[in-house]
């Protein structure tokens, strides 16, 4: 009977482990959303480097004449 008792003990204690270390499908997608939204911000807030080269000529036409 504490063999049984002991094995419940160890067995409560590795789920015990196992519900700390993991993460839910929920969390994980959570996370997923956050990237998700972060990168898309970047994306509309972020110029190409084309972009910048166009302003760069358009400043220096400007300033050249």
């Amino acid at each position: 009977m504490n063999q049984i008792l002991d094995k419940l003990q160890m067995i409560e204690h590795e789920v015990s482990d196992i519900k700390t270390n993991m993460a839910t499908k929920q969390e994980l997608e959570e996370v997923k959303q956050n990237f998700t939204t972060e990168l898309e911000d970047i994306k509309a807030n972020m110029a190409t480097k084309r972009e910048l080269e166009e302003v760069r000529n358009r400043f220096t036409k400007e300033h050249s004449r």
